[in-house]
């Protein structure tokens, strides 16, 4: 996610899978931060009014459910409702104040589409993606999001479908 220019990384494989680190563009140094409260890898996340969101992942307890906030003038997470459909390997995007989730893998391939309101700390669904798919990275353009590639199999099996999801009054893939 990016915050006043700072680039923030969530997640991986040390010790504990809390690892948080901010990239400052300006000066070109690292510094870590404090430790999520779930540690994870495969998670994804998004900025929504200038806190940091990462959600899903694998490795720990309810890592694959778990959504945290971070403030970074507090320097600290704050746990939110879970997200209802466990897993990782999944894309997201921020549209209008929302995190959406696509995809992920564990137990099995998913091709769930859900969204995140941090107003109200709920979680809505959404029409599901074409092609169930984990691997994959979102990039919003607008109010579109762009799931290009991901693996169409566990592990490995990596493909050349490229979709997109608008956020409309429909909500509908391309």
């Amino acid at each position: 996610a990016v915050i006043n220019n700072k680039i923030y990384v969530a997640g991986g494989t040390g010790a504990s899978q809390r690892e948080v680190e901010v990239y400052d563009t300006m000066a070109n140094t690292w510094m870590p931060l404090a430790p999520m409260n779930v540690g994870r890898n495969h998670c994804a996340g998004g900025t929504i009014g200038g806190r940091f969101y990462v959600v899903g992942g694998r490795d720990f307890g309810a890592s694959d459910v778990a959504l945290e906030v971070y403030d970074p003038a507090a320097n600290s997470w704050t746990n939110r409702a879970p997200m209802p459909t466990g897993r990782s390997g999944i894309g997201a995007g921020v549209v209008n104040n929302r995190l959406y989730v696509f995809g992920g893998e564990i137990p099995a391939l998913h091709n769930e589409v859900e969204s995140y309101d941090p107003v109200s700390n709920t979680w809505q669904q959404h029409p599901p993606m074409p092609t169930p798919k984990h691997g994959i990275w979102a990039s919003v353009i607008g109010n579109t999001i762009y799931l290009p590639g991901g693996a169409t199999a566990q592990g490995f099996g990596a493909t050349t479908s490229h979709e997109s999801f608008t956020v409309s009054a429909r909500r509908q893939w391309r």
